[in-house]
């Protein structure tokens, strides 16, 4: 079975016929071999390998479909996720694994049992546009997908439709990510998935970045790297910190007296004071982000990862 398909319906895509009998095999041998389905039997060398040869078939078609010419690097690339045979694979399911999963969000911990902690997690830091093809500013929609060896499901990082864009004015603006709804585990490699497109005059929308970067716990030198990609009509960088023995931190701010002031939530580790995670910023809120309800405050990000052992620090600028 592939995918949930039987060797006869994989064959039938691609018009592939079963191997022919043996030559010595008997008449009666031929006879009941047609009568049996190709899951009643143990499948010879010959069977085998037309199944394989039919899978890979597939997944080059699953390929072809996800590639796309760049101009900016002037040859046809992959915009999404196909490191390992997609023949089957959902491309656009999200990960199932939420609590009671070692990785899912939980209740609070009353007590720390670190033999059930991930030996590794990362925090998104930030996500830039430093190079525009059509300059600042731009309205920028699309989605930004991680995923990481648990399932290689989707893990959404940011996600707008076209009439919800964020308006990018400068190199130095980040886009207003989302916090991932699970732990990320980068015990091997971590693909981030980037389509993100532009909304122009007229209502007409264009490629901005599409391609696969990713973050190799194998090739980190320092706690913080950043992945670029260069594409279509721009270059981003995504900046990423390595968090050992990670405790999940959700942070909550209440107004206790008088209006807010808030501007700007900044929010680190005690151990890694050059990785600023923006909590939130009045510059990128939404109405929906900059009312309050009960005196709080509704904070774009909520979830930092902290190692075992550091502390959060959380830094709060306001104004008058």
């Amino acid at each position: 079975m592939i995918g949930g398909k039987s060797q006869r319906q994989v064959r039938a895509v691609f018009g592939i016929r079963p191997p022919p009998p043996a030559p010595d095999s008997t008449l009666q041998q031929q006879q009941q071999l047609k009568m049996t389905t190709p899951d009643d039997h143990t499948m010879t060398a010959s069977e085998l390998e037309l199944e394989k040869r039919a899978l890979m078939a597939l997944h080059i078609v699953r390929c072809q479909d996800i590639t796309a010419y760049d101009p900016k690097r002037r040859a046809f690339w992959h915009s999404r996720f196909c490191n390992y045979n997609i023949a089957f694979f959902d491309l656009d399911k999200e990960c199932e694994c939420y609590y009671p999963s070692r990785f899912g969000r939980g209740p609070p911990l009353r007590r720390v049992r670190e033999p059930s902690i991930a030996s590794s997690s990362v925090n998104i830091i930030s996500l830039k546009v430093r190079e525009s093809d059509v300059g600042f500013p731009i309205n920028l929609f699309g989605t930004v997908i991680a995923r990481d060896m648990i399932d290689d499901r989707c893990v959404y990082l940011f996600n707008r439709d076209a009439d919800d864009s964020q308006v990018i004015t400068s190199p130095d603006d980040m886009l207003d990510l989302m916090d991932p709804h699970r732990g990320l585990v980068p015990e091997d490699i971590i693909y981030f998935e980037i389509n993100l497109w532009i909304k122009c005059d007229g209502g007409a929308t264009k490629d901005f970045s599409r391609g696969l970067t990713n973050f190799n716990i194998c090739r980190l030198r320092e706690q913080t790297m950043t992945a670029s990609l260069t594409t279509w009509l721009s270059r981003v960088e995504l900046e990423i910190a390595l968090v050992r023995r990670p405790l999940e931190v959700s942070t909550t701010i209440n107004i206790l007296k008088g209006p807010s002031v808030l501007t700007r939530v900044a929010a680190w580790t005690s151990g890694n004071t050059e990785a600023p995670t923006i909590l939130y910023s009045s510059d990128v809120a939404t109405r929906t982000q900059m009312t309050k309800a009960g005196y709080s405050i509704a904070l774009s990000r909520r979830v930092v990862f902290v190692p075992l052992g550091e502390k959060l620090v959380l830094h709060l600028v306001g104004h008058n």
